[in-house]
């Protein structure tokens, strides 16, 4: 029979049976305490009752001889934060899924994305990492204007690497080295080199 904790209270024959709405008295760990206004029970999640039910909540629970079973959480009268309860292992399946809210976080070791396309749109991306690590076919880049600021910077390319701009600026604080089998310089406009110590050739 369901544990009840003032049972003497409660003969066996007066036990409820089936779908009950009772309140939640007490979350303890492991369990619930649950009463019907005459005595107060131990039950447990139902694998179906997704919400947590936290204390004072009204809840459908469900009597038989051996348990008793939070089916679902149908009233909670203080505004708090609520949590779900899933699997170890879930799977949404879905033909179209979408979420709407004000805030999304996620915390997590480990966030996979597999598909066709994925596509970000915002006003803001900000990304903080200690290592990016980026395996890609073809990446593809369209920007209105694009600034990047690093401590250090290499590029490695094994094929050819091609930089056009209607302006372009490179600039060294201390060394600027270009080393190439051959090099092409030409400039429809004037050339100014400047230095302390010139050697061509």
């Amino acid at each position: 029979m369901p544990l009840a904790v003032n049972s003497d209270l409660l003969p066996e024959e007066r036990l409820p049976l089936g779908l009950k709405t009772v309140r939640l008295a007490e979350a303890k760990e492991g369990g619930f305490l649950i009463s019907d206004g005459e005595a107060l029970f131990e039950a447990r999640m139902a694998s179906s009752c997704l919400l947590v039910p936290e204390k004072g909540d009204l809840v459908l629970a469900y009597f038989d001889r051996e348990k008793v079973y939070i089916t679902a959480v149908l009233e909670r009268t203080l505004t708090k934060k609520a949590a779900l309860n899933l699997p170890d292992r879930v799977v949404i399946e879905s033909a179209d899924l979408g979420f709407k809210t004000k805030h999304f976080s996620v915390d997590t070791q480990k966030i996979q994305f597999k598909a066709d396309q994925v596509s970000l749109f915002g006003r803001l991306l900000k990304l903080d990492f200690r290592i990016v690590h980026c395996l890609a076919g073809l990446v593809s880049s369209v920007c209105r204007s694009f600034l990047g600021t690093s401590h250090n910077l290499t590029l490695k390319v094994d094929g050819a690497a091609k930089v056009s701009g209607q302006s372009i600026r490179i600039t060294a604080q201390e060394d600027l080295m270009a080393r190439a089998e051959g090099l092409d310089l030409k400039a429809s406009g004037s050339v100014k080199i400047d230095g302390r110590d010139l050697r061509l050739g």
